[in-house]
């Protein structure tokens, strides 16, 4: 009985500790954009952002300018992000999930993967298209007679 008992108890240890290693705090992106970006006009910044999106399975919406809202779906999860953008800044937050077993400050492990992948998609693809931006020429001065 002895036995038994601590088998148990082993076997149940083991089966709440794999399950809680699925849940970790809640990643949001916070950051500075690429350099060169600040060159990009907010379309097609917003553009890239999407494309970058999109090649992720990401759904998005452009909600008002500098404001996107994207959902990832998968079999069994969803999950709902606000992404503000600005020439300086670059902002990714949760808004809302489905079966991710979301708390006021953890969630499944699937949505931190998904966040981070985003994030890398879109400054990769931002820091590609900043590098090449052309920036305004700056006209001369008229020359005094």
């Amino acid at each position: 009985m002895i036995r038994m008992t601590a088998i148990f108890m082993i076997a149940l240890t083991v089966l709440l500790g794999g399950c809680a290693q699925r849940y970790r705090p809640i990643e949001n992106v916070d950051r500075a954009m690429p350099a060169g970006a600040e060159r990009l006009s907010p379309e097609r910044t917003r553009d890239i952002i999407i494309a970058a999106g999109k090649e992720l399975d990401w759904s998005m919406i452009s909600i008002a300018p500098g404001h996107l809202e994207a959902t990832q779906k998968a079999p069994r999860f969803m999950a709902t992000t606000d992404i503000y953008y600005t020439p300086t800044r670059l902002r990714i937050s949760l808004k809302s999930s489905v079966n991710l077993f979301q708390t006021a400050t953890t969630i499944h492990a699937h949505y931190n993967l998904w966040i981070r992948n985003l994030e890398a998609s879109i400054i990769s693809k931002l820091t590609a298209a900043g590098s090449t931006a052309v920036v305004p020429a700056t006209p001369l001065p008229a020359a005094k007679r």
